[in-house]
């Protein structure tokens, strides 16, 4: 990867009409495109541990992890439009910044919930990461867009949807090597399927632990970058306001 990307961008620069134009975008535009890929990143640790955590250390069953896991999109699928809405009176950088805050202090929650915590703690939890991302996804990619001028909207929207095909790729690789070696770590030895015993419960909750600390240190960096490069609000249309 690391060979065909210096390629890649050895090309670009030789190539007329690169595939990413050079004057894509500034600083802002490089923060956003991060941001989509952090984001994305996010999801995809809560998608590849929570169903491990739930069945394996709850032991629940897998139908029941499902109706847990349904709060994340059914939060997102409220939130996303109305977000979307106000982003454009009142620019993306508060809902960004406010999603991504929530999205730390929730992935902060799941680092402490334990062998055996109450239903409540984990759906409160769930709730503030849903809300976060909710708040996020949308506006980003209005911040993203924002940033370039309207002949660039075609690169900039593949350059997002890159960043969150990578962001599935590797947040997925991350958080199961992150959990197998923390895992290992605290004692664990190979997890397999069925509730574990008592033993390797702990161990994958101590794992669980470190893992969602580091995902809440990621997203305290991604508060700052939203809060630095959102957008701000749009000027008012002058006709709109005159009627």
């Amino acid at each position: 990867a690391l060979a065909l990307g210096i390629a890649f961008a050895a090309l670009e620069r030789a190539a007329g009409e690169p595939l990413l134009p050079r004057d894509l975008g500034g600083a802002g535009f490089r923060a956003t495109v991060a941001l989509a890929l952090i984001g994305q990143a996010l999801s995809m640790a809560i998608g590849i541990h929570m169903p491990l955590y739930l069945e394996e250390v709850r032991g629940m069953t897998p139908a029941a992890t499902g109706r847990w896991l349904a709060i994340l999109p059914l939060v997102a699928l409220v939130l996303a439009p109305a977000a979307g809405r106000l982003s454009d009176r009142l620019g993306t950088r508060p809902f960004m910044t406010a999603g991504l805050a929530l999205t730390t202090i929730g992935m902060g929650a799941l680092a402490f919930l334990g062998v055996a915590p109450a239903g409540t703690r984990v759906a409160v939890a769930l709730l503030l990461v849903g809300v976060g991302l909710g708040l996020f996804v949308v506006t980003n990619s209005s911040a993203l867009l924002g940033h370039v001028p309207p002949s660039r909207l075609g690169a900039a929207s593949g350059m997002q949807a890159t960043m969150r095909n990578l962001g599935i790729a590797g947040g997925s690789a991350v958080t199961a090597a992150v959990l197998a070696s923390r895992f290992s770590a605290h004692g664990g030895s190979t997890l397999g399927a069925g509730t574990l015993p008592a033993a390797e419960r702990e161990a994958v909750a101590l794992a669980s632990r470190d893992l969602y600390l580091g995902l809440a240190a990621l997203a305290a960096v991604a508060v700052v970058l939203a809060a630095r490069f959102g957008t701000g609000a749009r000027p008012a249309d002058p006709a709109r306001s005159a009627a």
